[in-house]
């Protein structure tokens, strides 16, 4: 599991006191409301914490104010990095619900035997569609359904499905 979930990305400065603009990636921007403090970096390796001052929400997107970024100068220098929470910090979710960060690279199982590797999570907004790719080299799209995911252990890496009649182009 990843430490650090990417909620966002800082995509400019708004006036003259050190608020940035932030492009939400997460469902609900309100989330930005109650947060203490983020980390930022380009990348989730190395993110440097910062306390969070002030955050409004305006035209929909999130202006926020860190406590040591006072000025304009000093938040341009922030513009296209990235914005991330601890797992402290995450959305709880309920449950059966998971991170799409925390399902990627999960191995994929019918009866007991890998079939395959996740690669992506669609989401369709009827049901997300996992993707796998096959042992075999081929792409397997998945329906999350209760009748196709019989199983996620997050803890263990694994995903048991059931693949139903016609989803595979090439039976194997």
């Amino acid at each position: 599991m990843v430490d650090y979930i990417k909620i966002g990305a800082i995509v400019s400065v708004h006036g003259i006191n050190g608020e940035v603009k932030i492009y939400p990636i997460t469902d609900n921007p309100d989330r930005f409301m109650d947060l203490d403090y983020v980390f930022i970096g380009k990348d989730e390796s190395e993110p440097v914490r910062y306390d969070v001052k002030k955050v409004r929400i305006y035209n929909g997107f999130p202006l926020v104010q860190f406590k040591s970024v006072n000025d304009r100068n000093a938040a341009e220098l922030l513009r296209e990095y990235n914005i991330y929470v601890d797992r402290e910090n995450t959305v709880k979710l309920p449950e059966g619900r998971y991170l799409i960060c925390d399902l990627i690279n999960s191995d994929i199982y019918e009866d007991d035997k890998k079939i395959g590797v996740l690669t992506d999570v669609l989401q369709t907004g009827a049901n997300d569609v996992y993707v796998v790719k096959e042992l075999n080299g081929n792409e397997l799209l998945l329906p999350v359904i209760k009748d196709c995911i019989l199983n996620v252990d997050i803890q263990n890496n694994r995903i048991d499905v059931h693949v139903m009649e016609g989803l595979r182009d090439d039976p194997i």
